[in-house]
């Protein structure tokens, strides 16, 4: 899968939920270029950049897959959990 990165200079102008998700895409197009370079270095056998490559690519990978609870939710799970407790 390609992806069309925008990179934009200054502070972003999105708030909340939009900047969420384009740090989850970011995050996922770094995640894939870093594994087809972690590919290329270890069929060239260069294991000590291979090994950097798949640390950089499961920093990426764990921000891209994050789960992201909708405004609200948080707050209400720990009122079910109070009333259930009580």
């Amino acid at each position: 899968m390609k992806y069309s990165l925008k990179i934009q200079s200054g502070r972003s102008h999105q708030h909340g939920r939009a900047n969420s998700e384009a740090r989850r895409e970011t995050a996922q197009y770094i995640s894939e270029l870093t594994l087809e370079l972690r590919n290329l270095a270890k069929a060239h056998e260069m294991s000590s950049l291979q090994g950097l490559l798949e640390v950089a690519y499961y920093e990426a990978f764990t921000v891209a897959t994050q789960i992201q609870l909708p405004e609200g939710e948080l707050e209400r799970i720990k009122e079910m959990s109070n009333a259930a407790t009580n």
